[in-house]
């Protein structure tokens, strides 16, 4: 289907390493990654758009995006932690940095027979 619109493409699966390389590298045309658990979104805001994330590699300098960061750290009440960093997401994506092609939503838990926040009452086990 991409090849009658002129996409020709080749999926490669790699180790870690490999990855690493590459993408410090800049050698690929399109990357896909994921977080498989982002308890804070500086996790992610941070690894990927801040100079010292571990996943920049020099690949964006947002001053905008990086003093909002900053501000979200420093911010203690959720609802404008969460509008800050959604500012975040809107500015990295207009600037065309980043594409959000999906967001899985999955529940994990262990521990104890109910975590902390965990509403069991909502799950089915059927």
């Amino acid at each position: 289907m991409l090849k009658q619109v002129g996409v020709d493409w080749q999926v490669e699966f790699l180790d870690s390493a490999a990855i690493s390389d590459r993408i410090k590298n800049v050698e690929y045309d399109f990357a896909g990654g994921g977080w498989t658990w982002i308890w804070d979104p500086d996790l992610m805001a941070t690894g990927l758009f801040m100079p010292e994330g571990g996943f920049n590699y020099g690949r964006s300098n947002n001053k905008e995006a990086q003093e909002l960061i900053l501000k979200g750290r420093a911010e203690v009440d959720l609802r404008k932690r969460q509008k800050i960093y959604q500012e975040v997401e809107r500015l990295i994506y207009e600037n065309h940095e980043d594409a959000w092609l999906w967001w899985n939503v999955s529940v994990s838990a262990s521990g104890s027979p109910t975590p902390c926040g965990l509403k069991t009452e909502s799950i089915k086990t059927s």
